[in-house]
């Protein structure tokens, strides 16, 4: 079964980064504008078993995602279920209808690059601060952590977070 493993890191300049890509011959894909709405379970705690359930709209497009508990050493992967849906208010009513409840909003604009197997998100987050997160699908092994270290290293980034954004915003002093 294969993972979302991925790499977060604080960034201080995303133009710098972009131009890096570009030199490496990466390819800009599209600029996203995201909303995320997350939900906690009625009969269990999300926070405390390391599991996310969301609400996306991402340029008009809606979409709910699940997320398994965290694991890997050094960096961040999880079991991702992701699946379209039609309108984004009336899977908001469901949900609240079914006992979930609303645990905050993560709001961000992202600009996506593909170079290679990688997925690179350059992302500015309401509240919060500008990140660059790398990703490979795959199984979780050293191997995959230390080619999405070493390619981070190649963007030189190296304050890196495993903490989610929405940790970030509501859960966390930082």
């Amino acid at each position: 079964m294969s993972h979302e493993i991925e790499i977060k890191a604080y960034c201080n300049s995303l133009d710098e980064v972009s131009e890096k890509l570009q030199a490496m011959g990466a390819e800009f894909k599209e600029t996203l504008v995201e909303r995320d709405l997350y939900f906690n379970h009625p009969s269990r705690d999300f926070a405390e078993t390391d599991e996310a359930f969301r609400i996306r709209m991402c340029n008009e497009k809606v979409q709910i995602t699940y997320k398994g508990p965290k694991i890997g050493k050094k960096v961040k992967a999880r079991l991702e279920y992701e699946t379209a849906i039609g309108d984004f208010d009336t899977a908001r009513s469901i949900f609240n209808s079914l006992g979930f409840r609303e645990s905050g909003i993560v709001a961000k604009k992202r600009e996506l690059y593909k170079y290679e197997d990688f997925t690179i998100v350059l992302d500015r987050i309401e509240g919060l601060g500008d990140f660059v997160e790398i990703e490979k699908i795959g199984e979780v092994s050293d191997e995959i952590e230390n080619e999405l270290l070493d390619f981070a290293n190649k963007l030189n980034l190296d304050r890196f977070e495993k903490r989610s954004y929405l940790e970030l915003l509501y859960f966390c002093n930082q």
